[in-house]
């Protein structure tokens, strides 16, 4: 394992984690 191998699922960790938050909340943290 390397760090290629962290590097795509991290990516796509954050994009999931800014999409549940955003979705979380979205009227008290969106505006």
């Amino acid at each position: 394992l390397g760090m290629g191998t962290f590097a795509r699922p991290m990516a796509v960790a954050r994009d999931a984690a800014r999409g549940l938050l955003a979705a979380a909340l979205p009227a008290e943290a969106g505006r």
